[in-house]
């Protein structure tokens, strides 16, 4: 009889025991599977993150080359109209250079009048008389003061239309230069602009 209860509890014992060990091996299963399952959730939520993240910033990063294009083409513009403005006072001083060189032209002649006149009163002798010497051929005096006078003006008319002449030329030259950097600055926007829109498909 003590044998047949010896058995019988032993019996129950390994019974118990290896139904505990079947619910600890279910439940470290069952942990595996959790952390598992989290592990390929958090996975997923960094990649998402991750790709929401990059959208934001390439369409930052569009708006930014957006706004960029537009100032560079409101530049482009601006300097359009500073170009047309230039180049319609270039005309306005190129007339007045033109006027200054007719002007030049008619001095130099009439200076090369008045040296003749110079040259042909200096030539000329005029009967006069002097006491105590009677009837004497001389230069006319009165007459080369006036031609001298007339060389001395359209000499001078002529430096101050020349010193203008070369004011004009100046002017011109700065407005040319203007009008060049502004173009070429046009040139590299335009280049940057074509970039801007290959880069981004725009």
């Amino acid at each position: 009889m003590k044998r047949v209860l010896v058995s019988v509890i032993g019996i129950t014992m390994c019974v118990l025991l290896l139904s505990s060990c079947k619910e600890k091996s279910e439940t470290n299963c069952s942990d595996s599977v959790e952390n598992d399952a989290q592990s390929t959730y958090i996975l997923q939520t960094d990649e998402s993150t991750e790709k929401e993240v990059n959208e934001k910033l390439k369409k930052e990063a569009e708006e930014r080359s957006r706004r960029e294009i537009e100032e560079k083409e409101s530049i482009i513009s601006k300097n359009k109209i500073k170009i047309l403005s230039l180049e319609q006072d270039q005309r306005s001083v190129e007339q007045e250079r033109s006027k200054i060189n007719t002007d030049i032209n008619r001095c130099q002649a009439n200076l090369s009048n008045a040296q003749r006149q110079l040259q042909n009163a200096q030539n000329q002798k005029v009967k006069v008389y002097r006491e105590g010497v009677g009837w004497i051929y001389t230069s006319d005096q009165q007459a080369i003061a006036s031609a001298q006078g007339l060389v001395r003006q359209y000499e001078n008319q002529q430096y101050s239309l020349e010193a203008e002449q070369q004011q004009l030329y100046l002017k011109i030259q700065k407005i040319r230069t203007q009008i060049s950097e502004l173009r070429n600055e046009n040139q590299q926007l335009e280049k940057e602009i074509v970039s801007l829109k290959n880069k981004y498909n725009f």
